[in-house]
Formats: C-alpha cells, sequence, structure tokens
C-alpha cells in the first residue's frame, strides 16, 4: 500500500492528481518513521529525495510507521 493510499484509508484528503509519478502534485516531506521506497519518480531530484521529500503516490513505507507532511 502507497503513502498515498494509506493516508486515504485513515480518511485524510491529501492532495493527488495523476497518481502515477508524473505531476508531483502529492509531493510530501517525510517527518518521521521509516524509509519509503518509490515505485517511479519523475519529478523529485535526487537532492530533494536526499532531503526526505517523496511522491505518496509512488512511496511505500518500509517500516511500520511513516510520518509525512504535506505542501
Amino acid at each position: 500500500m502507497t503513502t498515498l493510499e494509506m493516508a486515504r484509508f485513515h480518511r485524510i484528503d491529501p492532495p493527488s492528481t495523476c497518481g502515477s509519478g508524473h505531476c508531483g502534485a502529492c509531493t510530501a516531506r517525510i517527518e518521521a518513521g521509516s524509509g519509503v521506497e518509490m515505485r517511479r519518480n519523475e519529478v523529485l531530484t535526487a537532492a530533494e529525495t536526499a532531503q526526505g521529500w517523496v511522491l505518496t503516490c509512488q512511496a511505500r513505507p518500509t517500516g511500520e510507521s511513516v510520518h509525512v507532511v504535506y505542501e
């Protein structure tokens, strides 16, 4: 389950548009928790991902919990 899907499951209405890693509307920064793996990323630079930015439509947590903050 992606971070975006988890947010929706918990009745949070995060920003999103394409859902396929192309637009960047769902960009968020990891504040706490385990890292995430992104299936696809055509928006964020390596520097941005190193700073904790992810596309929540593509990001899958690698641990039990993750806390993200949307722009």
